[in-house]
């Protein structure tokens, strides 16, 4: 038992460590600083169409009290009275002065930078080589902007009414929180993952939500510091540091959903610089001079290649020209007759001049190509 408890403690280290160390690669902390002024920058027209939109169906003062009850329950204390003050000024205006057609066109316009933002953000974090079209991108992006606010309707509509029935209401909104998650990190990237990953690490980042807003209230409870420094504009800066927490953690989830999705493959063993390039090419080339089509999920399966080191490498030998990524499917590109094994290892002409002394290490890496190695492997299956 306690060498099982060891073994346990000793995975448990090194998938801590793959973790952080993916999550310190990724700049998550840089991304969600972007995210937090992209935020600012669409909220307020993103809360005007929803307001204008909701008071076609809602009678205006319902809608203000609800809206106020749902944001006392989902934000610190300290972020809901800012948040409050703020929104009750911006719906007088909206009162004399309606969303006009230019007003809409900066919403959308706003928003759709923000979504290229998530999604960019998003493709990154989960080893995505492909990308949507244009078309793919404004087709998706229009159904997200259509259904965004009906989204954030149905919380200030229903809890209300929930609440007053069931004794755990709270409950049910953060059942719907973690749904939202759950859409995003499944619809959002371009690379899919498995379904229940993404259930997984949107309950899990919801319960963290949950925590992280208890510990900020009591961080700003006791952080005196701030307000006699700042005064009343220490209130704008819990504000702005409540939406960078909220992004990072959103960030943390969808990086705990490829480390779930990917956990399997985690450990497998780093090839010497170079050579793990042209293995990966062989593998390609050979199936496809059988006439095999070879997927993403395939070759990730079949190498023994670390995955966030393969896409790496997909990625580089897509821009390079050699390969090319299309409906999750891997082609190869250029004639494997002419490509060096010194070009794939990516040796320079400094580093082979350096070879001179050792002429029949330069013939090799020089001559050989990779057609040759297919051709040698296919001779030894033969014999």
């Amino acid at each position: 038992m306690a060498k099982n408890f060891k073994e346990f403690i000793i995975s448990l280290k090194l998938y801590l460590s793959y973790f952080f160390k993916k999550v310190a690669k990724d700049e998550v902390l840089i991304y969600a600083e972007a995210l937090t002024f992209n935020t600012l920058l669409a909220v307020i027209p993103l809360i005007g169409l929803v307001f204008s939109f909701a008071r076609a169906i809602i009678p205006e003062d319902t809608l203000i009290i609800k809206s106020f009850e749902l944001l006392v329950k989902l934000l610190p204390e300290e972020v809901t009275g800012f948040v409050v003050e703020k929104l009750i000024y911006f719906l007088d205006r909206i009162k004399h002065f309606p969303l006009g057609k230019f007003s809409l066109l900066t919403y959308f316009m706003m928003s759709i930078g923000l979504l290229f933002f998530v999604e960019s953000c998003l493709n990154r974090i989960y080893l995505s080589t492909e990308k949507r079209t244009i078309r793919e991108r404004i087709s998706f992006f229009w159904l997200t902007l259509t259904i965004a606010p009906f989204i954030l309707l149905i919380p200030i509509v229903t809890h209300g009414y929930l609440e007053a029935r069931f004794k755990y209401a709270t409950y049910l909104l953060l059942i719907f929180m973690s749904f939202v998650f759950y859409l995003i990190y499944y619809y959002f990237p371009v690379r899919k993952v498995p379904r229940k990953y993404a259930l997984i690490s949107s309950f899990i980042t919801t319960i963290l939500w949950g925590i992280l807003s208890f510990g900020f209230s009591l961080y700003v409870k006791y952080a005196v510091s701030y307000s006699a420094i700042y005064g009343s504009l220490s209130t704008i800066f819990f504000f702005f540091l409540w939406i960078f927490l909220n992004w990072l953690l959103f960030l943390l989830g969808a990086e705990l959903t490829v480390f779930l999705s990917l956990r399997h493959n985690l450990f497998k063993p780093k090839l010497p610089c170079g050579w793990d390039r042209i293995i990966l090419l062989k593998t390609i080339y050979e199936n496809f001079l059988k006439g095999k089509s070879l997927s993403l999920e395939r070759l990730e399966n079949t190498l023994n290649i670390a995955p966030d080191r393969l896409y790496e490498l997909l990625s580089e030998l897509e821009k390079k020209g050699y390969i090319l990524l299309a409906e999750g499917l891997v082609l190869p590109t250029r004639d494997h007759g002419g490509l060096k094994l010194s070009e794939l290892l990516g040796l320079t002409e400094e580093v082979l001049k350096e070879a001179k002394s050792l002429s029949v290490l330069r013939n090799f890496l020089e001559g050989t190509r990779l057609k040759d190695i297919i051709d040698e492997d296919e001779r030894e299956c033969k014999l």
